[in-house]
């Protein structure tokens, strides 16, 4: 699947996996060309070469199994696994996806939205007269509340002191 179908979060990992095979790979070069044998390579040289075969580090072992499992991989052959390099390219395309706009049309809650809306018309469509004129009472009283909240709300507002005007009058009164 391309880049641009995939999510930023998604993406990002992918990122961050490709880095991880990169660097593997780039160690474990490093540590075959010293020719050392199997026997005379630390546990971390051996993990370091397994984890370039893209081993998990939970499958393998102590050293001992470390240095079977290396020596099973020299023997066979093992060609080493192909992995995508991060590019500048793919790096654009990342940071395309992190500008790019979301239409909140296209989001689960939106469309959940919408499901409720068509529900609630489907359940007001169904009503009867009485149930109707109850609906009707509570959605005037529920505007009735979130009027005098509003009020409330614009009361405080307008009262609030300008504490950054007030400052620099009192640190002018006692600079004088």
């Amino acid at each position: 699947m391309p880049l641009e179908e995939k999510g930023i979060k998604e993406v990002e990992a992918l990122k961050k996996e490709w880095h991880f095979f990169e660097r593997c790979a780039k160690e474990g070069a490093e540590i075959l060309k010293n020719n050392k044998p199997v026997e005379d390579l630390t546990a971390v040289e051996l993990e370091k070469l397994l984890l370039m075969h893209q081993i998990p580090k939970s499958k393998m072992g102590n050293k001992n199994d470390k240095i079977e499992k290396w020596k099973q991989i020299v023997e066979s052959k093992k060609l080493l696994p192909s992995f995508e390099i991060w590019c500048s390219d793919d790096e654009s395309k990342l940071n395309d996806l992190r500008k790019m706009q979301i239409n909140l049309d296209d989001t689960a809650l939106s469309q959940k939205a919408a499901i409720k809306k068509i529900k609630m018309k489907a359940s007001i469509n169904s009503m009867n007269v009485e149930e109707l004129n109850t609906i009707e009472e509570k959605i005037r009283d529920a505007r009735r509340v979130k009027m005098v909240k509003l009020k409330e709300v614009r009361v405080v507002e307008s009262n609030s002191v300008d504490v950054t005007n007030t400052n620099k009058t009192e640190g002018a009164e006692t600079a004088m």
